[in-house]
């Protein structure tokens, strides 16, 4: 059986604000219908994207979605017997161990990987570069990304997409401001446009094969109508609801999906 402790090596300022924030969240109910529909979607897209029926090594970034909820550790486990695991919170790792052994786990920072040259077949990363407070840290992350990533394997990438006005409005308000009122829970950071990340993909090494937008419904009243589903209604009420949610995502086949997506997911692959 693997070990799936966590292993130190992120920054401890970043650790100590992410743990915070785990264990706050940990203590509120979980919005597990929301996060059911998060889920899918991303599924649906790692359905759509992954090329190979079994990768010997598979690198997950970000572990808040299985430390709180299911997130995609079930469904990667398909396609990877060895799958790992990384995140800047020790809370979040340790949770997300407790609730997955086979898990391997690393508290580690995204921008400086505890890992050899080469050593994954494919890495998926939801929504993980957007939390650092510049670009810069982005294209570090990416780096490192190219790095531990063999040739000819795999990236699968979201982050938000700023394109989307809402994403767009959101970026040039003050987060403190923000986070006052109850609109942004945790620090939200730096992030791009699909044309944007593209280039700094190419500047990397990745080849581009793929981009979407995802998670179309409009997050400012999806979450808190999900949260009033989850308490008043039955199992087949919130079945109905996620069916109304995912209807939404017909809008990722329209000329206007960049505008409407709160996710860029960018499939690529290191030549």
């Amino acid at each position: 059986m693997p070990d799936n402790s966590p292993k130190p090596g992120a920054s401890d300022n970043a650790t100590r604000y992410w743990d915070s924030i785990s264990n706050t969240i940990a203590q509120a109910p979980t919005n597990v219908v929301w996060r059911r529909h998060s889920d899918t979607v991303n599924e649906r897209l790692l359905s759509r994207w992954l090329r190979s029926k079994k990768y010997p090594r598979l690198l997950k970034t970000d572990l808040f979605d299985e430390s709180i909820g299911v997130g995609l550790y079930y469904f990667l486990s398909r396609y990877c017997d060895d799958v790992h695991g990384i995140d800047i919170s020790e809370v979040c790792a340790r949770e997300a161990g407790e609730r997955y052994p086979g898990l391997r786990l690393n508290v580690a920072d995204v921008r400086k990987l505890p890992y050899a040259s080469g050593c994954f077949d494919c890495i998926v990363s939801n929504s993980t570069l957007d939390h650092f407070p510049a670009p810069e840290d982005i294209q570090t992350s990416l780096e490192e990304l190219h790095r531990v990533l063999r040739p000819g394997g795999e990236f699968i990438l979201t982050l938000d997409n700023l394109q989307n006005p809402v994403i767009w409005l959101r970026s040039i308000l003050p987060y403190q401001w923000l986070h006052r009122i109850g609109l942004l829970p945790y620090y939200i950071g730096a992030t791009t446009t699909k044309r944007g990340l593209r280039k700094m993909l190419t500047r990397t090494g990745f080849q581009v094969t793929a981009s979407a937008a995802i998670l179309h419904c409009p997050r400012v009243a999806a979450i808190p109508l999900s949260n009033w589903t989850q308490s008043h209604c039955t199992e087949r009420g919130r079945q109905r609801w996620l069916r109304i949610l995912m209807a939404f995502e017909w809008l990722g086949r329209t000329p206007l999906r960049y505008l409407t997506g709160h996710f860029i997911a960018v499939h690529a692959i290191k030549p």
